[in-house]
């Protein structure tokens, strides 16, 4: 994901830095999809050339299906406030001043900085409470992404600097998601749990390109940057209201 934002940012610079931008991005993304479609073909050969697990016992249908409206709700979740601020973060930067190249740098700047921000987690650990650290760190997310309609107007600068600083706590924050989701999914259960929310966050992300361009238009940037925020913010709040109680039916797995 990191290396794919990456990678549109770079083409995002080609467009605007020359007269041939738009013939490269054109040239270049079919090709993306193509050693994408070659990718999966591989991994799934690979797939089935490994032996499967034996089965483990199931948990008990009503608890299965509580954990997958949860992970459903908080993925839904996810997806839309991802999608209400990724696709026009160009434009909040342009929209301030700064000319499409140069947008396309701090936008590739973001994702280096999740890539820097995620190995550096990964390698330290997130400790004994993910669920305070998600709590935390998903609460700054949704801070730093309302703050940016306060800012808007006085310097870019800061509107940058504040994407910027999201890019990190979004990084955090997914790991801690990841750290909690594992635990909470039994292990006979866990590739359908994870296909659901998996789902659910892309039907969210699908509902928030629907629907971002309109509300771009008919709310603004500010309008924009204040509602991502706040479905941040709740999202902050509902993944360990709704996750916390899974989490101690595994104790081994997880701490609070």
């Amino acid at each position: 994901m990191l290396v794919g934002t990456l990678g549109a940012a770079g083409i995002f610079a080609l467009v605007g830095a020359s007269d041939f931008g738009p013939s490269i991005a054109l040239a270049l993304a079919p090709a993306v999809v193509l050693i994408g479609c070659v990718w999966l073909l591989v991994a799934v050969k690979a797939e089935r050339a490994n032996p499967k697990p034996a089965p483990e016992e199931r948990p008990p249908r009503g608890s299965f299906s509580a954990l997958a409206v949860r992970l459903a709700i908080i993925g839904g979740l996810s997806g839309l406030y991802v999608s209400l601020v990724t696709p026009f973060l160009p434009l909040f930067l342009t929209q301030g001043g700064l000319t499409d190249s140069v947008a396309a740098i701090v936008v590739a700047s973001m994702s280096v900085v999740q890539l820097l921000v995620t190995w550096w987690i990964t390698r330290r650990g997130i400790g004994e409470r993910p669920f305070r650290l998600f709590f935390v760190t998903e609460l700054v997310t949704g801070l730093s992404t309302a703050a940016v309609a306060l800012v808007l107007d006085v310097s870019v600068v800061l509107v940058a600097g504040l994407f910027l600083a999201r890019a990190a706590f979004v990084a955090i924050a997914v790991v801690a998601e990841e750290t909690i989701q594992y635990a909470v999914m039994p292990g006979a259960s866990a590739g359908a749990l994870f296909g659901i929310s998996q789902t659910a966050f892309l039907v969210g992300d699908a509902t928030g390109g629907a629907v971002g361009g309109g509300l771009w238009v008919s709310v603004g940037p500010v309008g924009l940057a204040v509602l991502a925020g706040a479905i941040t913010v709740l999202n902050a709040l509902l993944l360990p209201t709704l996750l916390r109680r899974h989490a101690r039916a595994a104790p081994a797995r997880t701490g609070s």
